[in-house]
């Protein structure tokens, strides 16, 4: 975010405190768990801290947050949404369709950048807000490719039991590792899918404003290359994270300031 300008930088990083104090209470929570209730209340002190008319919650969190909702006219409904999709990963993960799928991206990822293009500012082109979608739901579908490993041993598999089904592949032999054709022409389909929907959203940087189209861009520009370093191995997710050595992230950073042209 540092290639963001104030004030922007700084609604940004309110927001992502936002988020990360609600990932946080989601990650200490445990199915079925009275815990869960902090969401809940978490919801609430979001809802008290985007009425003016309510004083603040206690917490260190809420004036930043209070302040850029107000300023930049932050939709509930994103902030919301984004809780709901927190409150569902306590439950057992089963996306039977990737209609089910593309639910869970839009409620996790898809409403990140629709806040964040509030910030940037925007063209007040209509189709800004279906171009944001496509890339939240590009980056998490990269998300998911890249943590399904981890997912696994948690028992979790976001993959489409409709696509498993399809290439002969169970979340059982994810968790086992267990590669093989049939995985590979899994993942390769997977990995199409991911880049269909960078391809749907390329023009978004062109609609935001100049001064944080390279922010954008290069958030778009790391999750590409990961992607793009999971295809050269599609097995390599069975058995660890697949990451971008710093030199990459640097000279994505150094791409996004020298870009000149958009989408």
């Amino acid at each position: 975010m540092s290639l963001t300008p104030e004030p922007k930088r700084s609604a940004i990083y309110a927001v992502y405190a936002w988020m990360r104090a609600a990932d946080d209470l989601a990650d200490d929570c445990e199915p079925g768990d009275d815990s869960a209730d902090q969401l809940t209340v978490f919801h609430e002190e979001t809802a008290a801290a985007m009425d003016p008319a309510q004083p603040l919650p206690a917490g260190p969190i809420w004036p930043a947050f209070r302040d850029t909702v107000e300023t930049y006219a932050l939709p509930g409904e994103h902030l919301y949404t984004m809780l709901d999709g927190q409150r569902s990963d306590l439950q057992p993960v089963s996306c039977q369709t990737f209609e089910d799928l593309y639910r869970y991206c839009y409620r996790v990822a898809s409403t990140v950048g629709l806040t964040c293009v509030k910030v940037w500012g925007d063209d007040g082109d209509p189709a800004v807000a279906k171009l944001a979608e496509y890339r939240g739901v590009a980056l998490q579908l990269t998300n998911v490719l890249r943590d399904l490993a981890e997912d696994a041993e948690r028992g979790r598999c976001y993959l489409p039991v409709e696509d498993l089904t399809r290439f002969g592949v169970t979340p059982e032999q994810i968790r086992l590792g267990e590669g093989g054709q049939s995985f590979t022409r899994l993942m390769q389909f997977q990995l199409e899918r991911a880049r269909s929907y960078y391809e749907m959203s390329a023009t978004l940087e062109r609609h935001l404003e100049p001064d944080c189209r390279s922010t954008c861009w290069a958030i778009m520009r790391t999750y590409r290359v990961l992607l793009d370093r999971i295809a050269e191995n599609p097995e390599k997710v069975l058995h660890k994270r697949v990451s971008l050595p710093l030199h990459t992230k640097l000279a994505v950073v150094a791409g996004a300031k020298l870009k000149r042209s958009w989408g």
